[in-house]
């Protein structure tokens, strides 16, 4: 269970090493803010159009092999980026490292369907205990390595972890597991429209991730290039250790999952709903102090954020039926508080 829960953390980290990179690589490239934040989104496309194209497979093929190609691809992939000399170059090695990096979601489902029922909210909760602080994680260690090595640094490790984790997968997960769906492909990706249609929850909780991601991809993505200019002037390291702030809200996963196998998954949406809410009117209010403000409203932004991506997943889990739409709405609210966030003055849009 542990190396999963490493494997989950490792992989979807893949996708926020780019954050807190973001004010290093503009300038080697020589992009303005407002054009280097593309490259998270050509990132967290190429994850949306993992999931919604590549987590559908778990149910057609032997879930050895497709992590496996998963974790290959994502190793070369992210030694391309380490390599690029151009934006372009590397914005195409971000999209394939955030294609590859849809491994983690067909991971959780995996382990999933190997628990008992009951224990199964526990055991999703520790793998996205792994998933949540991979991201969080993510940031300081890609501002520390940055800082001392260089960013290109960052994606040589990553491509080491992902030569590593392939092989332990390969001799963790059992091969000639039976694939839930012997159809074609191009049914089993219809039917993930079917699914919206029939299942009105769904639809619902598939909005409502959207709007949770863009709420979280608000802060995340403007802080980097608000701290590191004027009048903070902060380097890569310190910047990354804004990712620490979010750890009680990773940490809380396994607890929000023995509460979601309580039925009480409808009700912990509802409270932490507004505990967003509260922690944007609080990054409102510059007069209290910026830094101060932000390492606040950082902190109840993840937790919130962290609990209502369990409390979700557990709802739809009981519904019986695949997460992959949730997870692209997610991503598709990820993008419009991009272009939203790298498109204005970073204090004004937090």
């Amino acid at each position: 269970m542990l190396l999963f829960a490493f494997a989950a953390g490792a992989m979807i980290a893949n996708i926020y090493y780019i954050q807190p990179l973001l004010p290093v690589i503009a300038a080697e490239f020589g992009q303005d803010p407002s054009r280097i934040g593309y490259l998270v989104t050509c990132t967290q496309l190429g994850y949306a159009f993992g999931v919604l194209l590549i987590v559908p497979l778990g149910d057609k093929v032997d879930p050895r092999r497709l992590l496996t190609g998963l974790l290959a691809f994502n190793a070369a992939a992210s030694f391309l980026a380490a390599l690029s000399q151009d934006f372009a170059s590397f914005a195409a090695a971000s999209m394939l490292i955030g294609l590859s990096s849809a491994a983690t979601m067909v991971l959780v489902p995996y382990v999933a369907s190997l628990a008992p029922a009951d224990t199964r909210g526990e055991k999703v909760g520790q793998m996205m205990t792994g998933a949540l602080l991979g991201i969080l994680l993510a940031w300081t260690i890609a501002g520390l390595v940055a800082e001392l090595a260089g960013w290109r640094v960052m994606y040589w490790m990553a491509s080491a972890v992902g030569t590593l984790l392939l092989v332990a997968i390969r001799h963790a997960v059992s091969a000639g597991s039976t694939p839930s769906s012997a159809g074609r492909y191009r049914v089993l990706i219809a039917s993930l429209l079917e699914i919206a249609r029939r299942h009105e929850e769904l639809r619902w909780r598939s909005f409502f991730s959207a709007l949770g991601m863009a709420s979280f991809s608000a802060m995340w993505t403007a802080l980097p290039m608000l701290l590191s200019s004027s009048p903070y002037h902060m380097s890569s390291a310190t910047i990354g250790f804004f990712g620490l702030t979010g750890t009680a809200g990773a940490l809380a996963s396994t607890w929000i999952g023995r509460l979601g196998d309580r039925g009480l998954a409808q009700r912990m949406t509802v409270v932490l709903s507004l505990v967003v809410f509260a922690a944007w009117l609080v990054a409102g209010r510059e007069e209290h102090g910026l830094p101060a403000v932000i390492l606040a409203s950082v902190l109840l932004l993840s937790s919130r954020k962290y609990r209502r991506q369990m409390a979700l997943r557990r709802m739809i889990e009981q519904a019986g039926d695949s997460s992959a739409c949730c997870a692209v709405a997610g991503r598709c609210g990820f993008r419009v508080s991009r272009q939203l966030a790298m498109g204005c003055e970073p204090r004004r849009y937090v």
